[in-house]
């Protein structure tokens, strides 16, 4: 099926009075559409490497709920209060969690839940002040994929995520600290079997499915997860300059009004 016959994406189109002539890498970031499904080919990543991946990142460690609980939960973020809340009430659960594979280095050793807003934002205030670095090697698929887009000096961060069988959040708007904030992150669905669902409030479904990759905009959309598959569900964000990926942007674009 042809991106522009999806009616939720058609809808967004039409209400940011955008048509195939609107080849503007800015304009298109900015547009308010929820996600654009990006012209690229990422590596379908070795499930057995990645499944080794994913015991280091996120189970070999016990989850710090203190540090989970001082982290950067705000008033407007939901889905931080609903997760410390819930670490208390669930102790043993195993919840949403995030880990940081470039960003700053002070950042980048930690595993932490719900901070979407330190993340992104903060990553992006910060990126020219703070010493950013790697936590992966140079050889790992998933660094050579988005070096293969973008140079480091281009990179705020990568953070993977994962979300256990019969998890979800709840919605919720990514805190946007007063940025400009549109198509802000590249998703990659690097493990997403059926039964996981990205909606957007007005939208329906993203339609994200394994190895898919695009730009979603979390920041000015409500949106909402949930895992209903039997395996933990990852995914990559990539969070960049938009200017380096202008002409990835700008195809991406025009393939989906074909």
């Amino acid at each position: 099926m042809m991106y522009h016959n999806q009616r939720p994406l058609v809808d967004a189109l039409h209400q940011a009075h955008l048509d195939q002539q609107d080849v503007d890498w800015e304009k298109i970031i900015y547009s308010g559409i929820p996600w654009l499904p990006l012209d690229l080919d990422p590596p379908k990543l070795d499930q057995v490497a990645l499944a080794k991946d994913v015991e280091r990142w996120f189970y070999h460690n016990d989850v710090n709920k203190e540090t989970l609980q001082s982290a950067a939960f705000t008033d407007s973020n939901i889905v931080g209060d609903s997760m410390s809340q819930r670490l208390d009430n669930e102790p043993n659960q195993r919840l949403w969690q995030g880990k940081m594979l470039f960003g700053p280095k002070d950042w980048i050793k930690e595993t932490y839940t719900g901070t979407i807003y330190v993340e992104y934002t903060m990553a992006r205030r910060f990126r020219n002040r703070m010493d950013c670095a790697w936590d992966i090697d140079s050889d790992h698929p998933i660094r050579k994929f988005v070096s293969s887009l973008v140079s480091d000096q281009d990179l705020y961060s990568v953070s993977v995520f994962l979300l256990p069988p019969t998890e979800y959040l709840d919605p919720h708007l990514d805190y946007n600290q007063g940025l400009k904030i549109g198509l802000a992150s590249i998703f990659w669905g690097a493990q997403w079997d059926p039964g996981n669902d990205f909606g957007l409030a007005g939208f329906g479904l993203a339609p994200i499915k394994q190895d898919w990759v695009g730009l979603i905009d979390t920041f000015n959309h409500p949106h909402w997860v949930i895992n209903r598959s039997q395996r933990d569900r990852i995914n990559i964000v990539i969070n960049l300059e938009h200017s380096a990926i202008s002409k990835v942007i700008e195809n991406s674009w025009r393939k989906i009004w074909r």
